[in-house]
């Protein structure tokens, strides 16, 4: 046997890196999620549950950059050891400061070293340290979407994995012991305290309206045909500047605004609320015993719904800069 170097294929060899890069391309994804979309419309079929949540998750990936876990990770053990470090230079500084504003201090002087130009270097230090501690506020919002239990389970699992028990490929133990349970009663056992499971979104905000309202605020839409700017005739009236209103104003002549759908879209509700619900109600943070789901009582004035979710964002806000606080503390 002879030895020697061995001939490698590098078009054979890929690192971790490239195969991430490869699996995760958002542009493709996007514009093979287009064409399914495309061919359902073509085909006159309903679009697919997976569809439309593939589709919002190759946005999101386009729109913000991917990091993995083992990234995530090192970046926050980067961000803490810094952050302890600037904590640790600026209480020297200050304490520099304190001493060479004490006439009695007994400190060695350097030259050119002022109480002013440590102040400046104290300046600089915060300034980094609020920039490492700021979480960013760029964010998303989904409308209207889940609309029920399969569209957030799909959701769940494609933005932190989760899945449920049933959903689970179940061991070959496991189906023994079911059907073991089947011959036998099982002793019983008392069932864990029910924990808020982590989820992949930050919060859920769920607007409950009278349907008498909806209705109101569905007809009452009036559109100006020579701007196209739209009207409610109680809410947000037009000018009565512009005459004659009857001629400019018109109704919206749109089947999504139709009461007959309005009425499907009640029943559609009904038929898959409680199911979303159960489902909501199960995510959440457990540390602080809140929970991913908030309802906001929408039927009162617009400007007093504004401020209820106004308020609700800024909490979201807070509570993730906390939660990157803790994280960064504890590494």
């Amino acid at each position: 046997m002879k030895s020697g170097s061995i001939a490698v294929n590098n078009d054979d060899l890929k690192s971790v890196k490239s195969e991430i890069e490869e699996e995760l391309n958002p542009q493709e994804d996007f514009r093979q999620c287009g064409e399914r979309v495309r061919d359902c419309l073509f085909e006159g079929v309903e679009i697919p549950d997976d569809l439309y949540v593939d589709l919002y998750i190759a946005k999101l990936r386009i729109t913000y950059d991917y990091k993995d876990k083992a990234t995530l990770t090192k970046e926050t053990e980067t961000d803490a050891a810094r952050e302890l470090e600037l904590t640790r230079q600026i209480a020297n500084l200050l304490e520099e400061i304190n001493q060479l504003n004490d006439p009695n201090s007994t400190i060695k002087r350097k030259k050119k070293r002022t109480a002013e130009v440590v102040q400046k270097e104290v300046t600089q230090l915060q300034n980094e340290l609020t920039e490492i501690q700021n979480v960013s506020k760029q964010g998303w919002i989904l409308i209207d979407f889940p609309t029920n239990l399969t569209q957030a389970t799909m959701l769940e699992k494609a933005l932190s994995g989760y899945e449920r028990e049933e959903d689970l490929d179940h061991t070959k133990r496991e189906l023994e012991q079911k059907e073991a349970d089947m011959y036998y009663k099982p002793t019983e056992k008392p069932a864990p305290p029910k924990r808020l499971i982590p989820s992949g979104i930050d919060a859920v905000i769920w607007f409950d309206c009278s349907r008498e309202e909806c209705l109101r605020r569905a007809l009452g839409r009036r559109i100006d045909s020579q701007n196209n700017m739209i009207y409610h005739i109680q809410d947000n009236a037009p000018s009565i500047e512009k005459s004659p209103l009857c001629e400019v104003i018109e109704p919206i002549d749109d089947e999504s605004e139709s009461m007959a759908l309005l009425c499907d879209r009640w029943v559609a509700f009904d038929q898959t609320r409680n199911g979303l619900d159960k489902w909501l109600t199960k995510f959440g943070d457990e540390y602080n015993n809140t929970n991913l789901l908030t309802r906001i009582e929408a039927s009162g004035d617009i400007n007093t719904v504004y401020n209820h979710i106004d308020n609700v964002l800024k909490s979201i806000v807070d509570q993730k800069m906390r939660k990157e606080a803790i994280k960064r503390s504890t590494v």
